[in-house]
């Protein structure tokens, strides 16, 4: 199989791209050519900006590609231009979306909840869109539900051979956003305990591996009957905030303590503002039953590649003022009572 891959050398694009090659299929990449270590990727490369896609029609048809797998639809005029320019060249394309679909992750944000948990594919969509608007540059436009409305929409008047999958929080080795970096700095910082906020610590959130994700992506891109589905992806099992930083603890040979404190108590660096009662847990059973899909990585193996790779790659720069242990000595005396 023949696999155009839009995006795709980035943290999950280079992960499908292995996983892909170990199951034999042909891989060309179409990206902008600004991402590092490219030459690390052995694949054919069109170079070119996704969100003029079209100006390359020419050159995606003569790579006859089987499938393809779009990594970044943004918002609808960019995936627009995507589907009207796959259509009719590629056999199926998968795009990636998101959990923040969801109703119940509008909730989250917005500080309300009462949706119910875990989420089908059916689950009730988020009312308001642009859920990041303002939060940080080049969010304005972004929202994955008018990406889903144009994918869908082309499907069923057109015909376009559009799959859908809604990744949950991935983590892993080369997450330029660092996840797991504000609990590992404090554990190499020899810190005591770890504060965390009553209902935060409670909260359930779905995560996924970047290599089980890869390998879910590569199974849908491979089905025949993939088109016109939507498919949830995440880990079997999902661990509160508490647990998920006891585990961390565990690879790390941290034995500090996990200390929790009402959610007003915490010190003003840690309070987020939302409100943790509504959980975020998504059904994968679909793909789990359809596709066969089940996780390749032992989740406490990969948790601690994970680790592993944020103590020998921290991140260039962060914010320091989200370690004010002062403040964080503080309450803890003030919980303990002292």
């Amino acid at each position: 199989m023949r696999v155009l891959l839009i995006g795709g050398s980035g943290f999950i694009g280079r992960r499908v791209v292995a996983r892909l090659q170990q199951r034999g299929h042909d891989v060309i990449i179409f990206h902008r050519g600004e991402t590092g270590r490219l030459s690390e990727i052995d694949a054919p490369h069109i170079l070119g900006n996704r969100l003029e896609i079209d100006r390359y029609a020419q050159a995606i048809e003569k790579a006859r590609p089987d499938a393809a797998i779009d990594f970044l639809p943004w918002c609808d005029t960019d995936t627009e231009r995507v589907v009207q320019t796959l259509l009719g060249r590629a056999g199926r394309v998968v795009h990636l979306s998101s959990g923040d679909v969801y109703q119940a992750w509008g909730s989250f944000l917005k500080n309300t909840y009462g949706e119910p948990v875990p989420l089908a594919e059916d689950a009730p969509l988020r009312s308001e869109l642009y859920p990041y608007a303002g939060t940080r540059p080049g969010m304005e436009h972004y929202d994955k539900i008018l990406a889903e409305r144009a994918i869908l929409q082309a499907h069923y008047q057109d015909g376009y051979p559009g799959s859908i999958v809604r990744l949950p929080m991935v983590y892993g080795p080369g997450d330029a956003q660092h996840r797991l970096w504000e609990y590992v700095k404090r554990m190499l910082d020899k810190r005591p305990a770890i504060l965390l906020g009553a209902c935060q610590a409670a909260w359930l959130s779905h995560r996924g591996y970047v290599d089980d994700m890869a390998f879910a992506i590569t199974l849908i891109a491979e089905r025949e009957t993939s088109p016109g589905q939507i498919y949830n992806v995440g880990s079997a099992s999902t661990l509160t905030t508490a647990a998920w930083v006891r585990a961390i603890g565990n690879v790390m040979g941290w034995n500090g303590e996990i200390v929790t404190v009402p959610d007003e108590q915490l010190p003003p660096h840690l309070q987020t503002g939302y409100i943790y009662q509504q959980h975020f847990l998504m059904d994968t059973s679909k793909i789990r039953r359809e596709l066969g899909y089940s996780e390749l990585i032992d989740p406490m193996e990969a948790l601690a590649q994970t680790v592993e790779w944020e103590r020998q790659y921290p991140p260039a720069a962060y914010d320091l003022s989200r370690f004010d242990y002062a403040a964080e000595d503080a309450a803890l005396k003030q919980a303990a009572g002292v």
